[in-house]
């Protein structure tokens, strides 16, 4: 590096050049200066500060790490247009290679010696996301799976065959082993109630078509499909659970004409307490031996929402209570008093 005057400069340490004539000192900053205006974080020595080769490099893409006997070179031009973030050899900048690659689908990762090739070409095509072997790229086998239903895996050795040209015609979600593909049970199986889980060995059957002609969510054994029961099982109240040795008797045919969400024991199921509680003032929590007597009877007259022990049931106290203003809470030693009637 030289002055305007032809003299040599040497690069000396700081202090030294602090030390050095006018001429000396105002070069070096004249050099610092040019090196703040590069490209912020690149290292660069000082020899070249100022220079060409450093103008160019300041004109590249922030963050490319070159070499800096590449610097103003036109691999390096080339380098700066391709794709952002490719780490490509630089034995291979500006090559037809790079210009191919840079081309690709995004997030490939392509060996190098493949790059421009044919087989690149068609794995460019393929569905988005599917990693295929290369030696398979450009392949029937390859080209019929980028025509399956988007996010199926499929072994390589069944693409193109029969069973899958089946499997992506079947029900979205649907788990089914390859070896039964294309076969009647499948065909049965896609045709059920959605999210039925059934046995592969029941596929097609009689059980089967019942089942899907259940209300919807209940879950029946399957040895019970296709019974009396079930069809009696269907025909109840949504959301009763009923145990299955009473699936079509008269207790449940009773049960389903109650008062929804009573709680009745399976043993007064089809009594005539039971008919009267179902009569009773709905919400009223009655003890069962109770039901259908006179203190039953009376207690549902009263006035709504009145707690009263049963032991007042049908008293004359009770009489005087039911007539009193609504929502008076009067202590039970002062009812039929004279202070009540007052």
């Amino acid at each position: 590096m030289f002055t305007k005057n032809g003299f040599r400069i040497i690069p000396n340490t700081p202090e030294r050049i602090l030390n050095a004539p006018n001429v000396v000192k105002n070069y070096y900053l004249k050099m610092s200066y040019l090196w703040s205006e590069l490209v912020g974080g690149l290292e660069v020595p000082l020899d070249l500060v100022g220079s060409r080769e450093i103008q160019i490099l300041s004109e590249l893409v922030d963050d490319l790490k070159v070499p800096l006997d590449l610097v103003g070179s036109t691999q390096i031009q080339l380098w700066s247009e391709l794709v952002d973030g490719l780490e490509v050899p630089l034995d291979l900048v500006g090559s037809t290679q790079i210009q191919l690659w840079s081309e690709l689908v995004g997030g490939l990762e392509v060996p190098l010696d493949l790059v421009g090739s044919r087989e690149i070409q068609i794995l460019s095509e393929l569905v988005d996301g599917l990693k295929v072997p290369l030696d398979l790229v450009g392949s029937t086998e390859i080209q019929l799976l980028s025509e399956l239903v988007d996010g199926l895996k499929v072994p390589l050795d069944l693409v193109g065959s029969r069973q899958i040209q089946l499997w992506s015609e079947l029900v979205d979600g649907l788990k089914v082993p390859l070896d039964l593909v294309g076969s009647t049970q499948i065909q049965l199986w896609s045709e059920l109630v959605g999210g039925l889980e059934v046995p592969l060995d029941l596929v097609g059957s009689r059980e089967i078509q019942i089942l899907s002609e259940l209300v919807d969510g209940l879950k029946v054994p399957l040895d019970l499909v296709g019974s009396t029961q079930i069809q009696l099982w269907s025909e109840l109240v949504d959301g009763l659970e009923v145990p299955l040795d009473l699936v079509g008797s008269t207790q449940i045919q009773l049960w389903s004409e109650l008062v929804s969400g009573l709680e009745v024991p399976l043993v007064l199921v089809g009594s005539r307490e039971i008919q009267i509680l179902s009569e009773l003032v709905d919400g009223l929590k009655i003890p069962l031996d109770l039901v259908g007597s006179r203190q039953i009877q009376i207690l549902s007259e009263l006035v709504g929402g009145l707690e009263v022990p049963l032991d007042l049931v049908g008293s004359r106290e009770i009489q005087l209570l039911s007539e009193l203003v609504d929502g008076l809470k009067v202590p039970l030693d002062i009812v039929g008093s004279r202070e009540i009637q007052l």
